[in-house]
């Protein structure tokens, strides 16, 4: 029955994602628990928001990758690899 569901590259996909989402919460969490004992409350004051400047700096590029994922498969669908070299520039 498991090697059934398992087979299902969707499933399999879903469960590898959400083990590895699991693991990445769970570092996190050790992160700012250590970080919040080692530093004390204004140390980590300020490491909270030099991280949510980055954050903040990181919408903007992330939506870029988004678009550019985006157009550069539907490029690649149509199987028009020419527009993608000339359109990124390579």
């Amino acid at each position: 029955m498991i090697k059934k569901i398992m087979s299902n590259e969707l499933v399999r996909g879903s469960f590898i994602l959400l083990v590895t989402i699991g693991i990445y919460n769970l570092l996190n969490f050790i992160f700012h628990f250590s970080m919040g004992r080692l530093l004390g409350p204004a140390g980590y004051g300020v490491l909270a928001v030099l991280m949510s400047i980055i954050y903040i700096y990181g919408v903007p590029s992330e939506a870029i990758q988004n678009l550019v994922s985006k157009y550069t498969s539907r490029l690649n669908f149509k199987k028009e690899n020419r527009k993608i070299i000339i359109s990124t520039g390579m």
